[in-house]
Parts: C-alpha cells; structure tokens; sequence
C-alpha cells in the first residue's frame, strides 16, 4: 500500500477506511488478488435478484515495468442486478511473465464468491446464475458453479459471434428473446417452450445442441429468479458482459496509469516481481473501490443508468401472436452465410 498512496493519481483521493481495508487484505493481495466481500451487503439488503458476471481485462503494455512483465490482464467478477447495479466482489491481477489466467485461476476466484454467497441463504437465494464467455479458461468454473445448481449463460454477443465465426451461422433466436420479450412469472413457461420449438424447426442440425444446452441453462435461470421473487418483471437486454466490460473499461485505464507512474518511481523495488504482483493487486483494488465510491456519489449505491421500458403485463394469447408472427420473421430473415 506504501507504495499505492505514493503514485500521483492518489495525491488528492480520500476513501474512508482505505488503509484498513487494504492492510485487512496484505496477505491475499501479495498472491496478487482481494476479495471485496463488503459489496456484499448491497445485494443482502435488495429486494431483487442478482447474477454473477466474470472475464478477463488486458491492460495496455505497461512499458515502466521490466520487459518480462509489461503484460498485465485483471481478472473480475462482480455482482450485477436487472436494475444496473453492478459491484466488482473480486479482483486478481496476472501478469504474463510469472502465471496465466488459467482454468484453474478462474475456478478459484469463481468457488471464492460462491463460498462467500452460500454463507447467507438470504443472498444464496437471489443469486439467479452467472453469465460468462464459455471458453477454456472459464470451463472448470463453469462446470463448479454447475456442480452447485448455478445456471451459466453464454454472454449473447460472445455466443453469437461464435456461432457465426465457427459456423457461419446468424443467429435471430437468442437476440429476440434477449431485446424483445418481458419476461414474468405467469410466462416464461410459454416463452421457453416457443424458443424449444423454434430450435427444432429452424436451427441447423449441427447447431441444435448448442442452442438446447443454453435452453436449459436458461430454464433453471428463471425458475431460480421466478421462485424467490414471483412477481418479478424484467427484459433480458442486460444480461450480459456490456456493463461489467465498461466498468472493467474504466478500470484497465486506472490501473495502467497508476502501474507506469510506479514503475517508474519505484522501479528497484518493483523489479521483483512478488512486489509487482502485490503493487498491481492492490492498485486494481484500490482502484475498483474508487470506482464505486465516484459511482455511489454520481448516482447512489453505485447504480449505473441504463435504458429500461416499463413493462406492460402481457395476456398469454399474446405470446402466440408474437410466436407466429416471429416465425413469419424467422423464416423470412434467417440464413446462413
């Protein structure tokens, strides 16, 4: 920390408590990571669900540091609401020239914040699922969460673009129903069997395992929302990387800036790279609870604005009506490549 309150960025900077937390934290930040179990509380205290969010961030070249670790990736999960509050819980730093952001290290952080979840059957409860890339690095995280009955949805534009990439295939399904369709309750049974029937009678053969698979991920996603909060209305739309990829947008700048300034200023201390590891660590750290304090400040509990309908409650007939009028479309506009 010595060294974090040295950097200019932080000349002016006042967050209550700072020096505790951090010193509360020394013994995980020199393994290069914090668990920032305080934020929490927001989601124990709300009355809405939540979902957990992860992904890997890569910082520009850090050209200060010695040649071997100028590479920098952060690696975060955070807490996302349907309402936009989002709270980053976790945060490790990597650098490129000591470890990798393995499948073994996002298992960790990942089994980290479900452990601190399970600890409430209050939090446990609103705990929806979790949304990631499902790439190799994610698989034993995603196969754990799993293992605990927490459903993993794809991030749709990852999963899009994998469609196409791999198989030159457009995709009209999972964005309907991730922009079009409010979801409640007395519905989402109906919409769940449409979308089984679309995949059926639409999706390539090839594809349709990918697409079922999501399916009941999607399922459990729900029934786990629509049990602990039955009257609960929401659009799919947010569910997603976009804001976790801004936040964490914000964060890469942040921590980049502070890194060249230590490096520089420090540069015989933090040519050992179990310092390095622990500067960054809590540089990200310190850096992601002054991103929730200006945000807190901005727009009150760290809620960020995001474009949101008011729900209107649909009657059950008219989910047939948009199903046929969303095969009409589907069979007009879906193609492959």
């Amino acid at each position: 920390m010595e060294f974090v309150k040295k950097l200019t960025m932080f000349e002016n900077l006042i967050i209550p408590e700072l020096d505790t937390f951090v010193n509360q934290k020394r013994e995980t930040l020199r393994n290069g990571y914090s668990l920032i179990s305080s934020n929490f509380r927001f989601y124990l205290e709300a009355s809405e669900p939540f979902f957990l969010v992860f992904d890997e961030i890569d910082l520009k070249h850090v050209n200060a540091a010695p040649m071997e670790w100028k590479k920098w990736k952060i690696f975060i999960i955070a807490c996302c609401s349907f309402m936009g509050h989002l709270h980053i819980v976790y945060v490790r730093t990597i650098t490129s020239g000591v470890f990798k952001i393995s499948s073994h290290v996002t298992k960790e952080g990942v089994e980290m914040v479900y452990e601190s979840i399970s600890k409430s059957s209050s939090l446990h409860s609103k705990l929806a699922g979790a949304v990631a890339k499902k790439c190799a690095p994610n698989f034993k995280a995603i196969s754990f969460l799993e293992g605990k009955g927490i459903p993993v949805l794809w991030d749709l534009n990852h999963f899009r673009s994998t469609l196409l990439k791999r198989n030159n295939y457009i995709d009209q399904i999972a964005a309907w129903l991730c922009i079009h369709k409010p979801l409640f309750s007395n519905n989402f049974n109906q919409v769940l069997i449409f979308i089984r029937v679309v995949i059926n009678n639409i999706v390539p053969e090839k594809l349709k395992d990918e697409y079922k698979e999501e399916l009941l991920s999607l399922e459990c996603f729900l029934k786990r929302i629509f049990h602990a909060f039955p009257g609960w209305k929401f659009r799919f739309g947010h569910v997603d990387l976009h804001l976790c990829g801004r936040i964490g947008a914000l964060l890469a700048i942040d921590v980049h800036k502070g890194g060249e300034d230590g490096f520089k200023k420090f540069k015989k201390d933090l040519a050992d790279p179990l310092k390095a590891i622990e500067f960054m660590a809590t540089l990200a750290t310190v850096n992601a609870l002054k991103i929730k304090n200006v945000l807190k400040n901005c727009f009150g509990d760290c809620k960020i604005v995001l474009f949101r309908t008011s729900l209107a409650e649909l009657e059950l007939a008219d989910v047939a009506e948009e199903a046929a009028n969303f095969f009409l479309s589907i069979f007009s506009n879906l193609s492959n490549v």
